[in-house]
């Protein structure tokens, strides 16, 4: 009975005028400033919600203009544990200002949050190690959670509990998560030698050896963008794997797709027509992420290139989270608009721009 009147929803806004996505005409790092919210960001200019998940790629863009992880944010996640040991997904606030926590989204339970608080507590650990060892329990507690969902050292993810979920996955074993996931029991090892427990630390050099063992061989097979983007961010795979994935790319607008190897999307998201959301749809974001990953390796042409490909995007007004394929223009569908002024593009866009700026800068100074 649902479907009908959910297509004439998506009929009636089709035909509907469109207006501009956003009214933004501020610098890119002013529209990212404005989003900042609680140690956190919001996902984009409507300000609606402030997204563990969003937030953590967001810092990650931070992370490579050398701005250490404040611990404002993570404070915040640790508060508001319950008692599943799960973190929340996102905070929306009230008009009163009551912060309110949410551990799930559209009905499913979000996992990845709870790996990503525990790389986010490792990261703060460069500037507040007395903070780290505080919280040492909650990131403890953190890995308990995420360790219901592993079985025999492959970590399968509940229902819709990642970002991509309009994938209908066959075994459940979502790879993006699991390389978040992998992560943060590496996270734990530094954690645990950082608070003085060898015992705990040996425990996940043990678990992590084991886990990272199963992915890579997943990471091998898969033609997935963002996991293995990932993995080469976190030194997780040889370097013949990382040269490889760049040629692969070649100068194309990286998207996260499935690639050669599909996934099924699921019935839902047919039926509201967003099953492309993570297959096709460009994601500038990804691009200027391999862009910074790229200049850390010290492949600065190839990383000057990728940023000229990407010009069709940042020389708007500003950035936006998604992009239609053929068009290049942002996506506004019924249940799917992209968000302008984009926090986790705002972010990689600047690390991308740092990147290629800096060394135009130190070429014109090695010339004088």
């Amino acid at each position: 009975m649902l479907a009908p009147f959910v297509f004439l929803i998506r009929g009636a806004y089709k035909i509907s005028p469109k207006f501009s996505l956003s009214s933004q005409n501020k610098p890119f790092d002013q529209q990212l400033l404005s989003n900042r919210h609680l140690g956190g960001y919001f996902t984009g200019d409507g300000h609606h919600k402030i997204s563990t998940r969003d937030t953590f790629y967001t810092l990650m863009g931070m992370r490579f203009l050398s701005q250490n992880v404040t611990e404002e944010y993570i404070e915040l996640l640790a508060k508001h544990m319950n008692a599943k040991n799960q973190v929340p997904a996102y905070f929306t606030e009230t008009m009163f200002g009551t912060i309110v926590p949410h551990y799930k989204e559209n009905g499913y339970e979000i996992v990845d949050s709870s790996a990503i608080f525990i790389i986010l507590l490792e990261w703060l650990m460069q500037s507040r190690s007395q903070t780290v060892k505080r919280l040492y329990l909650h990131a403890q507690r953190a890995m308990q959670y995420l360790e219901t969902f592993i079985k025999d050292d492959v970590f399968y993810e509940p229902k819709n509990g990642s970002w991509e979920n309009t994938r209908q996955y066959t075994d459940s074993s979502g790879l993006t998560t699991s390389v978040l996931v992998c992560q943060a029991m590496r996270s734990l090892e530094l954690i645990s030698m950082n608070s003085g427990n060898k015992a705990r630390q040996q425990h996940y050099v043990k678990s992590h050896t084991r886990f990272i063992k199963h992915l890579k061989v997943k990471l091998f097979q898969s033609q997935e963008t963002l996991p293995r983007m990932l993995s080469i961010y976190w030194s997780m795979m040889p370097s013949s794997f990382w040269r490889s994935f760049d040629q692969e790319l070649n100068l194309t607008i990286p998207l996260i797709t499935d690639g050669p190897l599909t996934y099924p999307s699921t019935w839902e998201s047919w039926l509201y027509g967003i099953d492309d959301e993570h297959s096709t749809l460009v994601y500038p974001w990804i691009g200027y992420f391999w862009i910074a990953i790229l200049g850390r390796k010290l492949k600065i042409e190839k990383a000057k290139e990728y940023f000229c490909e990407y010009s069709e995007f940042h020389s708007k007004i500003t950035l936006f989270s998604a992009y239609d394929q053929l068009s290049l223009t942002p996506v506004r569908r019924a249940f799917l608009s992209a968000t302008s002024a984009h926090s986790i593009t705002l972010s990689m866009y600047m690390a991308a721009r740092d990147l290629c700026e800096k060394q135009e800068l130190d070429k014109k100074i090695d010339n004088v």
